[in-house]
């Protein structure tokens, strides 16, 4: 006899915050389509909502109720979206120094990061202060990028500095290619909108930072960055431990930034989703001895200030802060609920309202697309296949955890590295096993450095184990980079073959998980459209070529 209910919930039923989550991420991407005010945009969520109440507290149940409900309730995200996209751009502040562009002779900025050393000039990114008008001086808000030209005359620029420069701002733009990364569209995005070209004699005034202006977290990332120089000499070493540690990449080598892209281990060398889930396994390990229900929320009670302190020792970027941020919505999720009962894909989907409520524009930040597909990956496919091996001892256990959960997330995150990077690690399950060991021991071995730096003897000594391990492991992924084909590393993907492949993947995963015929008709479908789109667009490219050639 079948047990009650006999109707099996659907997914989106169990988890109500993807019916909340489709129309506030509608609503950013449609942002751009948006020409009404704010006023308008408030308006008409306001109505929406209270129409949304009106029928979802009427006593009547028919498809006319069950539509409005469904339209109103859609209808109020989408333009509370609209309104949290209106605040966050600059572009409607009327302090923003783009508005004086066609007035202002100079602009007071101060620089934010320390100088990005380029080719031919340093990059700095800079926040303006002041717009310098004929008449007077105004206060002023935004941000820009200066490229200092390099030359003997140049001063030396420091993160602090405060420069004055001429109003030669230009519009930053895409070189044209139709196939590169829409630089133009992500600096929007982060509300960088203008960047300029200047000598020494663009410069006729400039103030150094003072410690006094620094933050606390500032002078708390910059100690923890002196004290690693100070211990670790070895500056390959060096470059790879801050990095991974504070998110410092000053002294990280091109060369090792390439073999870590080629070997599909580039987010380990900044402060991201796995440096903090890395930091929160090791505390449930650390606490292991606590097996009563009733007491796993101490793991979480501790791990979360330990997660945040750690961030605001790599200096709280916002990397750091948005992984920290979504790690502490799950780790309460888990508290207040009961582990059986817990629903970790409708926590991940309200981690990610959450966040995009707080700052829509991270919708489109790289690094929040590929901590919340890795996380969506783990929850749909490892349990799956975890169970298709059963080690034998707890060494295989582990072993066969770490590469199940990287071929787990590797699923749903191989598209969007393609997308974005062009590349598609073969290697990658062997460089992930590595590089999590790696980033265990940076990251208690690092800590140690610090914690303990006031007994040099100590200090010393942990710096030489962390430096040779560092070693080793660049060695392992040097080798594991010539193992790698050229041909995957040229791979290309637009946004409807993006989209087609992950609709093959959610076809192919309800076949084989849910053993639904039709859903392999379906991929068939999806397959076939989507080697349609690469016929198409590789015959496009080959006309180009044809084309400049003959030119």
């Amino acid at each position: 006899m079948k047990r009650w209910p006999l109707h099996k919930a659907q997914f989106w039923e169990t988890a109500p915050f993807f019916r909340l989550l489709i129309p506030l991420v509608a609503g950013i991407v449609l942002y751009p389509l948006w020409k009404g005010s704010l006023t308008v945009a408030l308006f008409t969520a306001a109505f929406a909502y209270l129409l949304f109440v009106a029928t979802a507290v009427h006593k009547t149940h028919n498809s006319v109720k069950r539509l409005a409900t469904f339209v109103s309730l859609h209808t109020f995200f989408i333009f509370l979206a609209f309104a949290l996209c209106y605040l966050n751009d600059i572009r409607n502040d009327k302090r923003w120094y783009g508005h004086t562009i066609n007035t202002a002779d100079f602009y007071k900025v101060r620089i934010t990061e320390p100088p990005a050393n380029k080719d031919n000039n340093y990059k700095l990114r800079v926040d303006v202060l002041e717009s310098v008008l004929p008449d007077r001086t105004i206060t002023a808000t935004g941000k820009a990028f200066v490229y200092a030209y390099k030359g003997k005359k140049l001063p030396a620029l420091h993160k602090g500095d405060t420069l004055l420069v001429a109003n030669k701002w230009m519009p930053i733009k895409n070189n044209g290619n139709p196939f590169e990364f829409d630089y133009a569209a992500y600096c929007a995005r982060n509300n960088i909108y203008h960047q300029q070209f200047i000598g020494a004699k663009d410069i006729p005034e400039q103030s150094k930072g003072n410690d006094e202006d620094r933050t606390a977290t500032e002078a708390a990332h910059d100690w923890c960055m002196q004290t690693l120089e100070k211990y670790v000499h070895n500056k390959q070493a060096l470059g790879l431990i801050q990095s991974m540690l504070i998110g410092e990449e000053v002294n990280l080598d091109n060369d090792t930034r390439q073999s870590f892209t080629d070997t599909g281990i580039v987010h380990i060398i900044a402060i991201s989703g796995g440096n903090i889930a890395i930091l929160f396994v090791l505390v449930m390990v650390l606490f292991s001895w606590l097996r009563h229900k009733k007491h796993l929320w101490i793991k979480y009670a501790v791990a979360v200030p330990l997660a945040w302190f750690y961030v605001l020792m790599a200096g709280a970027s916002p990397s750091a802060v948005r992984a920290a941020l979504m790690f502490t919505i799950l780790a309460f999720g888990f508290m207040l609920q009961n582990r059986r009962d817990a629903n970790s894909l409708n926590q991940l989907l309200a981690t990610a309202f959450i966040l995009l409520i707080a700052e829509p524009m991270w919708l489109y930040a790289i690094g929040f697309q590929l901590s919340f597909i890795a996380v969506l990956s783990l929850i749909l496919f490892y349990k799956h296949i975890y169970r298709l091996y059963t080690p034998v001892n707890k060494i295989l256990k582990a072993l066969w955890g770490t590469i199940a959960a990287s071929i787990a997330a590797e699923v749903l995150v191989a598209p969007i590295v393609i997308y974005y990077f062009h590349t598609f690690p073969l290697m990658f399950i062997v460089s992930n096993v590595v590089a999590y060991v790696l980033m265990s021991c940076v990251l208690i071995l690092g800590m140690s450095i610090i914690a303990l730096s006031f007994i040099p003897v100590v200090a010393k000594a942990i710096a030489s184990l962390v430096t040779w391990i560092v070693e080793v492991f660049q060695q392992i992924i040097s080798f594991l980079q010539k193992l790698e084909p050229p041909l995957l590393h040229t791979l290309r993907l637009n946004e409807v073959e993006l989209i087609l492949l992950y609709l093959l993947i959610a076809s192919l995963a309800v076949f084989l998980l849910r053993r639904k015929k039709i859903a392999l008709a379906i991929s068939v479908v999806w397959l076939i459209l989507l080697l349609v789109s690469f016929g198409i667009n590789r015959t496009h490219d080959k006309a180009q070529k044809s084309l400049l050639s003959i030119m």
